[in-house]
């Protein structure tokens, strides 16, 4: 990832490029029960292209992100009967957000949504609470 951050009075900017790999290669084999697994080989390509920013005051920030994200790696969905889906290769991740920095606790809100997948919705609702005991 490449990453560039900047503080403009109680606005914190962050943008970002990225890259994700990952190569999985794995031979079949045979359990000890003589059942036999087959082979498998993972590629992944990972492309993303993203921006935060947050508005701070004390211990407490709001945020606001967006990534585009491309996969290089996309295997395309193929049925032999019916309507065949659109096979998106990218899509757009947007974010609000809490945080909260304490002395002895932190905490986080997030809710997410998957945009611009026509064969595919996202949307989740994350929280993060630390604690120092």
């Amino acid at each position: 990832n490449l990453s560039y951050a900047t503080l403009r009075g109680n606005w914190y900017l962050t943008g970002w490029l990225g890259l994700l790999l990952a190569d999985k290669d794995q031979d079949s084999y045979q359990e000890s029960d003589a059942t036999a697994v087959d082979g498998q080989s993972l590629d992944m390509e990972l492309w993303s292209l993203g921006g935060e920013a947050a508005y701070g005051s004390g211990a407490a920030e709001t945020y606001f992100s967006l990534i585009y994200e491309v996969d290089n790696d996309f295997d395309e969905i193929k049925f032999t009967t019916d309507e065949q889906p659109e096979n998106d290769d990218d899509s757009v991740l947007l974010s609000v957000g809490w945080r909260y920095y304490g002395d002895d606790i932190i905490a986080n809100i997030e809710l997410s949504s998957r945009q611009e997948a026509d064969d595919a919705s996202e949307t989740s609702l994350s929280t993060t609470l630390r604690i120092d005991l």
